[in-house]
């Protein structure tokens, strides 16, 4: 009983050593690397993203074409439209 208890004990303080580690890595910034630092010539970026919105929004959008409630050269005449 004495070494499943010894064990266990082991096992637990390795898994809190390594999430004490893996947690200290992620917060040094020499230890990690951007995701995506040096992708190369003609990367896409967050910083790309963001000017590709803000010009999206201050770009004016075009009224959609008004279309007139009635033909201008359909004048009504008295008569039927449909010849038969």
């Amino acid at each position: 009983m004495f070494w499943l208890h010894l064990s266990a004990l082991v096992l637990i303080n390795a898994m809190i050593a390594a999430l004490f580690v893996s947690s200290t890595a992620m917060r040094l910034p020499l230890l990690t690397r951007a995701q995506h630092a040096g992708a190369g010539e003609g990367a896409y970026n967050v910083w790309d993203l963001i000017a590709q919105v803000e010009a999206e929004r201050d770009r004016e959008i075009p009224e959609p074409p008004q279309f007139p409630d009635r033909d201008p050269d359909d004048e009504p005449t008295g008569r039927h439209h449909l010849r038969i």
